[in-house]
């Protein structure tokens, strides 16, 4: 009760405040005035908003332990009123065309949303240039997937199986177009297990999805605080528990078979790699590049709606070149073929949206398939390195890194070189074309490393922001020049730590601490000072396996390969 007292003294007046602010912002938004002053008031107001929210939220989180000691689990209206205005934000109010018209009504609003996402999933046909760049991206892609996978991927699913899927879904989801939600089926799986497995074993047979099952609502969720154009929105796609469970399945198998398909430049959706592989190797790239003065290019390239305008041809003839098996590809091409969704906004749903191509953001094997999707251009990639039509980032031992990815963020490091560029540039043509992606320029960035000489001309026109070495590297949060600070480290650690067995921590220790003085004592000091509540014992017994490496390289997390050699610093 204190710490509610103690609440109310600080918050209570500024929460108050907030219906007056949502009110006047609202205002702001029906005048439709889209002059620089009034776009400041609404950005300052929506900042403000979002604060007093934000104590708002902290409040009925401290405010919900006192009540449940009075009243148990009995609502509050508190709480409906906080749901209602998380319906008022996500709702689609005011839509702005690209011809910079203005739409209100909801219908409007519909009918638009309805013609811009029928375009977004209509698959194009291909052209002779798509054509032959398709079988260019595919010519080199190795199977990869032998028999003992295929089998393990096509077999019938058994009742063991599929319960325990059952019980992987995620909880307290939007239900699809059937109103059933994946906890009911949890709740009553003892009387739906019969009939759940007949189905399933029915679509193992003979791979069609009723069509009820593969209709989906597509719910829009807004990117930004405040949403106007239609690519603020993020579709998510509302599907039905039996198209879950059988996707879920398939993802569970797929998921324990995807570190031996995928190369180590991709750490999106795949087990045993993380973000943080990605930040730890820019780190060390980075730093590499300073310490031996090698003039580079940074380029952090972005794909607009990358899920949503992947090629359905290209990820089956992908799939098959692979060996992933025909049973399986079935199996996947019965969840996308005939596909449909209605978009549900302003509580109307819409006409039906025939998808013919792309990933639908919510299914469980979609980051799966993405993932798979990414292999040709890592692979092109690192082939243009290998032979040296690119000038990637040589490494003492001899190997090049030229990408790191994570699903479609992709990061890329060449030297300073023009005809490098131009080869890049021609591989991403052809990736593009192959696929149905396009590059997002608005949302690229690249940046100089090692060279205080002016941008080339090359790269000044290609669309992509410039970065300065103190601005903040968008997606990665980091800053360049990206120096080994003690926060960084200490969240590295902390994650890696709660999050891994001795083994994985011992490796990323590895990967970390250096023989050369400065920096592996300071990480010390750091480590010994705060412990993160390790036991005495086993911490003490780490430092001591630690400093016994006497370490010669860096080691990369979960490349396993031999990285860079010992950085002064």
């Amino acid at each position: 009760m204190r710490l509610l007292q103690h609440f109310h003294r600080r918050r209570t007046r500024q929460i108050r405040q907030l219906p007056d602010l949502e009110a006047r912002l609202q205002s702001l938004h029906d005048h439709n005035d889209f002059s620089f002053e009034y776009q400041q008031q609404i950005h300052i107001l929506t900042a403000q908003v979002k604060q007093r929210r934000e104590w708002e939220q902290h409040r009925a989180h401290l405010y919900s332990r006192v009540q449940y000691l009075r009243a148990g689990d009995a609502p509050t209206a508190y709480f409906h009123k906080l749901h209602k205005r998380r319906e008022a934000r996500n709702r689609l109010r005011i839509l702005q065309r690209d011809d910079a018209q203005i739409l209100q009504d909801p219908k409007d609003i519909l009918e638009h949303c309805v013609g811009q996402y029928q375009s977004l999933y209509t698959s194009p046909i291909y052209t002779d240039a798509e054509v032959s760049s398709l079988h260019t991206t595919l010519q080199n892609i190795p199977a990869k997937f032998t028999s003992t996978h295929q089998l393990y991927l096509q077999e019938n699913p058994s009742l063991r199986e599929i319960t325990e899927v059952v019980n992987l879904l995620p909880r307290n989801k939007a239900p699809g177009l059937d109103s059933l939600t994946a906890d009911g089926l949890r709740k009553q799986w003892d009387y739906l297990a019969t009939p759940v497995t007949g189905f399933i074993l029915y679509y193992w047979d003979c791979q069609v999805m009723p069509s009820q099952h593969l209709q989906a609502v597509l719910r829009l969720l807004p990117k930004v605080d405040d949403p106007v154009v239609f690519g603020h929105w993020r579709p998510i796609s509302l599907l039905t528990p039996h198209y879950k469970l059988v996707a879920k399945i398939l993802a569970v198998r797929l998921a324990t078979i995807l570190p031996l398909v995928v190369p180590c430049q991709q750490t999106g959706f795949v087990k045993g790699r993380s973000t943080l592989d990605n930040i730890l190797c820019l780190q060390l790239i980075h730093e590499y590049l300073k310490s031996h003065r090698q003039h580079a290019v940074f380029l952090k390239l972005d794909f607009a709606k990358a899920y949503d305008k992947l090629a359905q041809q290209y990820l089956w003839l992908l799939m098959d070149k692979l060996n992933c098996g025909t049973r399986f590809i079935r199996l996947v091409k019965g969840l996308h073929v005939c596909a449909s969704a209605k978009i549900l906004a302003g509580g109307q749903f819409s006409t039906q949206i025939s998808i013919s191509r792309g990933v639908r953001q919510g299914c469980p094997l979609a980051p799966l398939l993405f993932a798979l999707a990414s292999i040709p251009l890592v692979s092109m990639l690192q082939a243009a390195a290998d032979r040296g039509s690119i000038k990637a980032v040589r490494l003492p031992s001899g190997l090049h890194i030229v990408s790191s990815c994570y699903a479609d963020d992709t990061a890329i490091f060449i030297q300073l070189h023009r005809q490098s560029y131009i080869e890049l540039q021609l591989i991403l043509d052809t990736y593009c074309r192959a696929t149905g992606s396009c590059l997002n320029l608005n949302k690229s960035e690249f940046m100089l490393i090692g060279t205080r000489t002016p941008t080339p001309s090359w790269l000044q026109h290609t669309g992509a922001k410039i970065l300065q070495p103190t601005q903040q590297l968008r997606g990665l949060g980091l800053k360049s020049p990206w120096v080994m600070q003690r926060a960084f480290w200490l969240k590295l650690l902390h994650q890696y730590w709660t999050n891994a067995q001795e083994a994985q921590w011992m490796r990323v220790m590895s990967a970390i601490l250096t023989p050369s003085g400065n920096r592996a004592k300071a990480l010390s000091s750091i480590l010994l000072r705060h412990r993160f509540s390790l036991p005495s014992r086993s911490f003490t017994a780490l430092l001591l396996k630690v400093w016994r490496l006497h370490l010669q390289h860096f080691r990369m997390v979960d490349y396993g390969v031999m990285l860079l050699p010992v950085l002064d610093v």
